[in-house]
């Protein structure tokens, strides 16, 4: 499976001029849910909405975060530092606050040096602690964050690269639907890896590239229930409390494709956090957002 290079938009101006009713086809739209524990829904998050509805205006104390490199003398922030873990330790939440309404308030010169005290005692696994800037954190989402577990979608591969990357923990495990090439699955750092494709030439040059981590030829959305059932206990992912599963067959794929995907990773899987990288979804999302 090739990842969609090209940046389609997709117009949406026929929804918009919907004022009664939805016709049947539309409402048929909706985002997918575990069909059985029905009571034990998936939160629905767009990817460039994290830190609003998790992380603002304070990352409270002990959050995990993953750390950018600083560049240039604007310190562009751009890159992960490889492998970074840290967990916040000395984080007072109302001096914070402060520091960042000084820093929407002051200008020039005085908002770079306002913005040189915004640093945030941090500690790595060895032990060894940083005064990191806040803006060079980025957090990492953890089950307790929200009461449901979590599905975010996201439109764009450079995009759903860097979340599968900063939200998968280094104790969780880890399986991409639609691995192809294994560039994604490649970067993330888990107990457990596992890529999925149906294509037989992606599958052989993803192993040949990058032999230290597994890669299955299956064609996942001709399998039945009993595959997706014991799918995770053959591949030893059995603790699907620490399971994060990657999505994207191909980012343009039309919606009932990938809504079927979806519906049956949560149904049988039950991940704490599915990343799913597709443009059809990601618009559906954002339309139904529009009209509650």
């Amino acid at each position: 499976m090739k990842m969609a290079k090209d940046d389609t938009v997709i117009d949406n101006n026929d929804s918009c001029l919907m004022s009664s009713p939805l016709p049947q086809q539309q409402q048929k739209q909706d985002l997918p849910q575990p069909n059985i524990d029905s009571d034990k829904k998936y939160y629905y998050i767009g990817f460039d909405r994290i830190n609003e509805v998790f992380f603002f205006p304070h990352l409270p104390k002990h959050t995990a975060c993953r750390v950018l490199i600083s560049k240039g003398k604007k310190n562009n922030r751009t890159q992960l530092i490889p492998n970074s873990v840290v967990t916040l330790e000395d984080y007072d939440a109302e001096k914070s606050q402060r520091i960042i309404e000084e820093n929407m308030s002051a200008t020039g010169e005085e908002k770079e040096n306002t913005s040189k005290e915004h640093r945030i005692k941090s500690q790595y696994p060895s032990g060894s602690t940083y005064h990191i800037r806040r803006s060079n954190l980025v957090p990492i989402l953890q089950p307790h964050h929200h009461k449901q577990k979590i599905v975010v979608l996201v439109p764009e591969t450079v995009d759903y690269r860097r979340l599968c990357i900063v939200h998968t923990r280094p104790q969780d495990s880890f399986i991409e639907i639609g691995s192809d090439l294994g560039k994604t699955i490649s970067k993330v750092v888990a107990s457990q890896r596992l890529g999925i494709d149906k294509s037989s030439t992606s599958v052989q040059i993803a192993t040949e590239t990058y032999p230290d981590c597994p890669f299955l030829e299956e064609d996942v959305l001709v399998e039945g229930k009993e595959w997706w059932e014991e799918f995770l206990v053959n591949h030893d992912f059995e603790n699907n409390e620490s399971l994060v599963v990657g999505i994207d067959i191909n980012g343009n794929r039309e919606f009932e494709a990938v809504r079927e995907c979806l519906e049956r990773v949560l149904t049988w899987w039950k991940p704490r956090l599915v990343l799913v990288k597709a443009r059809s979804m990601f618009q559906v999302f954002q339309e139904n957002n529009s009209r509650n």
